[in-house]
Order: C-alpha cells, then sequence, then structure tokens
C-alpha cells in the first residue's frame, strides 16, 4: 500500500468503449489493522439495472 498516494492518477487498459480509464487516489486511511485506499474511477461507462 506504500506505492498508492493521494492524488496519483493511474490509467490502465480498458475495454473498446472505454479507451482512457483511470484511477484516482482520493485518500489513504487506517482502518482496524490494515489500511484502507478511496478510489474514483473515470472513463468508465457503467450501465445500471434501469439502463
Amino acid at each position: 500500500m506504500e506505492s498508492f498516494q493521494a492524488g496519483q492518477v493511474w490509467s490502465f487498459e480498458g475495454r473498446e468503449d472505454d479507451p482512457n480509464p483511470c484511477v484516482i487516489i482520493l485518500e489513504k486511511e487506517s482502518f482496524r489493522d490494515t489500511t484502507a485506499v478511496h478510489i474514483q474511477i473515470t472513463g468508465v461507462k457503467i450501465q445500471t439495472s434501469d439502463g
């Protein structure tokens, strides 16, 4: 978890319909005996149950 820092933007290979997806590291915090990493995902289309 040490490699993750708030403000980092990580890109990854997406689907054909999602050519530029990214994960943004928002925050790291201690949680019980581990570390929680809060993220935001951008550039990905997600279909909901109502279309």
